[in-house]
């Protein structure tokens, strides 16, 4: 569990294994891959633990700091995303400006890639097909390619380049859509304003279809079947 004090690892009696001081204070959740727990902190620096012994097995610095919001870095195919640089960008300063690629096993930065507006709470997503898909604060979607970095595309929606929200992307079933939880206009997530709700084709980032929410959309969508319905539905909880 990662806390201010750093990384712990408890048994299931809740007796302590292993703590782990990271390389400067985390809001950041840690992502498991392999035998590595993956992590990354407020000074700029990622990091890599052994899950059974804490042992610190690499330290990369990306940048002199990065956003104290809740990130949730991830990793597939043997690459950790994660974000840094943090965000000085109206209306909120933090987030992060900048996502980065690195090897899991050597920390080896593969890739950087600035982004229009900062990332809030980056939560990658892995469709499966080599990629890596986010939102930025202001409801922007990239899709990029996983090993290199290089941007797949990018759809970045006119109406509302100066709003804010710390909600995300979800990924519907066999991949096919993108779906993302913002807020429109120049709304930032206040009680009182609206927020909507996107579904982008994957493959080319086109908008598939929207709605506008009458509370503000500041969560992540999640995408099943709901009672006495035989569609799937998309479900967000708006509010502030």
């Amino acid at each position: 569990q990662m806390t201010s004090k750093g990384l712990f690892a408890l048994n299931s009696s809740g007796h302590l294994l292993w703590h782990y001081e990271t390389p400067g204070t985390s809001n950041n959740e840690v992502t498991l891959a392999g035998d590595y727990l993956l992590g990354s902190s407020k000074a700029g620096n990622a990091s890599a633990v052994h899950r059974r012994t804490g042992k610190e097995v690499w330290v990369t610095n990306l940048a002199p700091d990065a956003g104290g919001d809740c990130g949730y870095p991830a990793a597939s195919e043997g690459v950790f995303v994660v974000g840094a640089v943090s965000g000085r960008h109206a209306p909120f300063a933090g987030g992060n400006e900048r996502v980065f690629g690195l090897d899991v096993k050597k920390g080896t930065k593969l890739w950087e890639y600035k982004t229009d507006v900062p990332v809030w709470n980056l939560t990658p997503l892995f469709p499966g097909d080599g990629s890596a898909v986010f939102m930025d604060f202001a409801g922007g979607l990239y899709k990029l390619n996983l090993t290199t970095g290089a941007e797949m595309w990018k759809t970045l929606p006119e109406c509302c380049r100066s709003s804010f929200s710390d909600g995300g992307a979800g990924l519907g079933p066999k991949n096919h859509l993108v779906y993302t939880c913002s807020n429109f206009g120049q709304n930032i997530g206040m009680e009182g304003t609206t927020g909507i709700v996107r579904a982008f084709f994957l493959s080319n980032g086109t908008q598939a279809w929207y709605k506008i929410t009458t509370m503000p959309c500041n969560t992540y969508p999640s995408v099943g079947h709901i009672a006495n319905v035989d569609q799937l539905a998309v479900v967000v909880a708006p509010g502030s």
